[in-house]
């Protein structure tokens, strides 16, 4: 199986400071208790009134989130933090954190498999990954649409029905794969493409990039650029075209170098791959990467409610970046989004009452490289983004 995607996760580190203010009856020392129990302090009662010491506890001025209990009425120490509530700013943190996957999007992705008689191992390959492949995609937060164009020629010893997802999770889920019947040559993969499309491009949408990844040892008969052109009208829009081909000159065991399909991978931004090596983990890998990052990281973040009994504070909120195998950046905010100019930054839908969190034009570009996103609530303001001059 070929590795797991670096694009993994937003991490939302939700910290409600006590400086948001503790609510009155709520988990003072001898207080009314937190979310159910009898004192903030080490109190008698778990969530529910279950006895045990302390269970959830409160936000309390001695205790913090269940200073002598656990989340649920574990007994012990420390629970989910223990911080004190101080009254304001970084000094009163209750910090939760919930690791969520990202959605990024959609996805479309149209293989293509010339069945000529000397496609035997390389059908196997795409066989062999092409389940895991999907399942790496689904695992990024990406909502992908598979299809699947061979024949039957060669591979009935391999596959009966042809299909190369036959039998896997990804070929059991007709919402989001394909397979069409359809006998290629070995130089006739892209007219194949404009003539079956009526078969498939119902599963294409609107708002999602289109991928096509060809598997050939040969040449094309049509030009590329005469394919692009007929394709993107087709289409309605640009597409991203992977070749895994021979290169020039003819690696050992292809017909042809594939010429034109690394014309066309050039020309749309697509993988070139060699399609004489033996090991294709790197080349599944190489392909899950591209189209992960070509469905960028939302630009976009509702804010979340508050845990009971503490307040929004609109002022205290940071947001902050790790690129991958980087360190962790905060983002300064802008009033308005008219402030970003150029600059990474972020700002609120609106002010006076915001519910989402949205990100400069140059933020969100850098967030589509992939990595995570912390946003944090309620420690510190965050630095200020200055409008150009």
């Amino acid at each position: 199986m070929s590795p797991r995607s670096k694009f993994t996760h937003v991490l939302l580190a939700l910290a409600f400071a006590g400086g948001c203010a503790a609510d009155p009856g709520v988990g003072g020392s001898g207080g009314a208790g937190g979310f159910g129990g009898a004192a903030a302090s080490g109190g008698t009662a778990a969530v529910g009134g279950v006895g045990g010491t302390a269970g959830v506890g409160g936000f309390g001025a001695t205790g913090g989130f269940g200073a002598t209990g656990g989340f649920g009425g574990i007994s012990g120490t420390g629970g989910m933090g223990g911080m004190p509530d101080a009254g304001s700013g970084a000094d009163g943190c209750v910090r939760i954190d919930d690791e969520s996957p990202v959605s990024r999007g959609e996805v479309d992705i149209i293989w293509i498999i010339d069945n000529s008689c000397s496609m035997f191992d390389e059908y196997t390959r795409v066989k062999q990954n092409i389940n895991a492949f999907a399942a790496d995609i689904n695992a990024a937060g990406v909502d992908h649409h598979v299809v699947a164009i061979v024949g039957l020629a060669v591979i009935p010893v391999i596959s009966p029905a042809g299909d190369p997802a036959v039998g896997t999770a990804l070929g059991m889920d007709p919402q989001r794969y394909l397979y069409v019947q359809e006998e290629i040559g070995s130089t006739n993969i892209m007219p194949k493409l404009i003539s079956t499309f009526p078969r498939w491009s119902h599963m294409l949408r609107p708002n999602a990039p289109t991928h096509f990844v060809i598997v050939t040892d040969d040449r094309s008969e049509m030009p590329a650029d005469q394919f692009r052109a007929t394709m993107e009208g087709l289409l309605g829009h640009s597409f991203i075209y992977h070749s895994i081909a021979s290169e020039t000159p003819t690696c050992l065991g292809a017909a042809n170098p594939g010429t034109e399909h690394y014309a066309m991978s050039d020309a749309s931004g697509g993988e070139k791959l060699s399609i004489c090596l033996t090991d294709w983990s790197p080349v599944f890998a190489r392909l899950r990467d591209a189209v992960v990052m070509s469905v960028p990281l939302p630009c976009e973040f509702t804010i979340p409610p508050p845990p009971p009994g503490k307040a929004f504070d609109k002022e205290f909120v940071n947001f902050e970046y790790t690129a991958d195998q980087g360190t962790p950046t905060a983002w300064p905010r802008a009033q308005i989004e008219a402030d970003c100019s150029t600059n990474i930054g972020w700002f609120y839908d609106n002010n006076d009452a915001p519910t989402t969190i949205k990100l400069c034009p140059a933020g969100c570009t850098a967030v589509g490289g992939g990595g995570k996103i912390s946003i944090i609530f309620g420690c510190d303001p965050p630095p200020v983004l200055i409008p150009p001059g």
